[in-house]
């Protein structure tokens, strides 16, 4: 308000590059213990609002087919995060490209879908994930934590690992999306 379109976009990109230093000083920490930390986290509250003020206003008319292409390049990029993130060890020289490729998987998955008319996102399953998506942001964590435990517990202490994605990551989306939705409610 004080500084006006300039000063937030000045702002917003302080705040982008502040998180370089910041992850580089964390070094060897967890991803999560990152993840947790204001400061890392100024990156996606930049490009935030980086793409606020490009959007603001302007009336965007991209066909269908490329923004079918930015959700899948912002889906793409998700997914690569997460391998590079389970493939590399822990440290700056992991969590960098990461984050990068956070950052870009969320702009492209909100370009992709802002002023769409896609029928897809006026179905009403589409339309209840957005209404609890604070939910499913504020739990998920805390679900697939759980679920690690139980199914640890469960195998007597061995490796999770081989049934992570199939028992875990799923029963823990589905535990994440009702308890969501009874936070909602």
């Amino acid at each position: 308000l004080l500084f006006g379109r300039r000063g937030l976009i000045v702002v917003a990109c302080l705040g982008w590059l502040l998180f370089l230093p910041v992850l580089f000083h964390l070094g060897p920490e967890t991803f999560l213990t990152t993840w947790a930390n204001s400061l890392v986290q100024a990156q996606f509250f930049a490009v935030g609002a980086l793409l606020a003020i490009g959007l603001h206003g302007v009336a965007w008319k991209l066909s269908n087919g490329l923004r079918i292409t930015m959700l899948l390049g912002g889906l793409l990029a998700l997914a690569s995060a997460a391998w590079f993130l389970q493939h590399h060890p822990v440290g700056f020289s992991t969590f960098a490209p990461v984050y990068a490729l956070m950052q870009l998987g969320c702009a492209l998955l909100l370009v992709g879908i802002y002023q769409t008319q896609m029928k897809l996102f006026q179905w009403a399953p589409v339309v209840w994930m957005g209404k609890i998506s604070y939910g499913l942001y504020v739990l998920h964590v805390l679900v697939l934590e759980s679920a690690l435990k139980i199914t640890t517990y469960f195998l007597h202490g061995r490796s999770a690992a081989p049934y992570h994605f199939l028992t875990m990551d799923v029963a823990a989306l589905l535990a994440t999306i009702a308890l969501a939705s009874a936070s909602y409610r």
